[in-house]
C-alpha cells in the first residue's frame, strides 16, 4: 500500500509540474531550503575561523546540517501524514515531488528568452536570461544569448528533471527533496570566487557525486530523444564521445555535448561570472550558426527525455515491487 502511494505521488507530482510549473509567489519548499542555507552560511562563517581548512570544515558542517534537517523533517512529516491517513500522505508527498521538479519552469524561462529574441528585443532577452543562468549576460550578443539558453536547458535537463526523478525513483519523495538540497547548496555555495572557494568546496563536490549517474543517464536518453525527434542523433553520439569532458563540470558537459551534436551547433566558449572571465573551449562542430529555433528544439529533447525517464521510473518501481513483494 505505502509503495503504491509513494509511486503515485511521483506521477502526480510530475503532472502538477507539467500543468502548473512554478507560479510566482507560490510557497516553495526549495526556497525554504535556500533560506536555511543562507542563514547557516552567515552563522557558520562567524563561528568558524578564516583559514582555508577552517572554511572547508565550516562548509562541511553547513552541508551536514542542511541534509540532516531536510531528510529528518521531510521523513518525520511524511511519517505523521501516513499515520493520520494514507490520502494525506499522498497529498503531501505529491506536493514535495511537484516542487523538486522544474520541467515547465525551465521551458517557460527559456521560451521567454526566445520570444524576446524573435521580437528583436535583445536587452529584454539578456535580462530574462540572467534569471535562469549564473553567468553575466549584459554584454552578450544575440548568438551568445541563444547559446547560453540552449546550454542551460541542456544542463538542467539533468539537474531539474532527470536527476530529481532518478532519486524519487530510488528513494521516494524524501530522496528527491534530499537531492534538491544538494543541488541548491551547490547553486548557492559552489562558486570558485574568494568567498566560496573553500566554504563551498564540499557542496560542489557532493553535487558532482550526486549528478554523476543522472547526468550520464540524461545524455543517453537525450540521444534517444534526438533519434525520435529526427535530429542528428549520430552527431550527438559523436560529439558526446569527443567533447563531454571539455566542460568545467564533470557532469554538465554530458548533456551539453549531446545537445550540440544533435543540433549541429557549437556551445560553451568563454563566459564571464561576476565580472571574472572564465576561458572555456567550444564543443560541437558548428555545422551552422545557432538560431532561436534551437531553444525550441532543445526543449523538445528535454520533454521527451523526461517522458523516457518516467517510463524507466515506472519499470523500476514495478520490478522492485515484484521482487520484494512491496504491493
Amino acid at each position: 500500500m505505502f509503495y503504491l502511494f509513494s509511486m503515485a505521488s511521483i506521477i502526480i507530482g510530475l503532472l502538477l509540474d507539467l500543468i502548473i510549473g512554478d507560479p510566482e509567489g507560490w510557497p516553495h519548499v526549495v526556497r525554504l531550503i535556500g533560506a536555511f542555507i543562507e542563514y547557516l552560511d552567515e552563522k557558520i562563517r562567524v563561528m568558524m575561523g578564516t583559514t582555508p581548512r577552517e572554511r572547508k570544515l565550516g562548509g562541511i558542517l553547513c552541508w551536514v546540517l542542511v541534509m540532516f534537517v531536510t531528510i529528518g523533517l521531510s521523513s518525520g512529516i511524511l511519517y505523521v501524514c501516513w499515520k493520520i491517513s494514507p490520502h494525506l500522505y499522498l497529498v503531501v508527498a505529491s506536493i514535495i515531488c511537484f516542487e523538486v521538479l522544474s520541467v515547465k519552469a525551465l521551458k517557460q524561462g527559456s521560451l521567454a528568452v526566445m520570444e524576446r529574441i524573435d521580437a528583436g528585443n535583445l536587452p529584454a532577452a539578456r535580462n530574462l536570461l540572467s534569471m535562469i543562468v549564473g553567468r553575466d549576460t549584459y554584454e552578450l550578443d544575440e548568438k551568445h544569448v541563444i547559446m547560453a539558453t540552449v546550454e542551460t536547458v541542456a544542463e538542467n535537463t539533468c539537474d531539474g528533471c532527470v536527476a530529481p526523478l532518478f532519486y524519487l525513483m530510488i528513494f521516494g519523495p524524501v530522496g528527491g527533496l534530499a537531492y534538491k538540497a544538494v543541488n541548491t547548496m551547490d547553486s548557492m555555495l559552489g562558486y570558485k570566487d574568494e568567498k566560496y572557494i573553500d566554504f563551498g568546496f564540499f557542496a560542489a563536490k557532493a553535487d558532482d557525486v550526486a549528478n554523476f549517474i543522472p547526468a550520464r543517464l540524461s545524455a543517453v536518453l537525450m540521444i534517444v530523444s534526438a533519434f525520435f525527434l529526427k535530429l542528428d542523433w549520430q552527431g550527438a553520439v559523436e560529439i558526446f564521445k569527443r567533447d563531454r569532458f571539455k566542460s568545467e563540470s564533470v557532469n554538465a558537459g554530458q548533456t551539453e555535448s549531446v545537445c550540440a551534436g544533435a543540433l549541429g551547433i557549437q556551445l560553451l566558449g568563454d563566459a564571464t561570472y561576476k565580472g571574472v572571465l572564465h576561458k572555456r573551449p567550444l564543443i560541437g562542430y558548428g555545422i551552422r550558426e545557432c538560431d532561436s529555433d534551437d531553444i525550441d528544439k532543445t526543449n523538445d529533447m528535454m520533454y521527451l527525455t523526461v517522458i523516457l525517464t518516467v517510463i524507466l521510473v515506472i519499470i523500476w518501481r514495478v520490478v522492485c515491487a515484484k521482487l520484494f513483494h512491496l504491493i
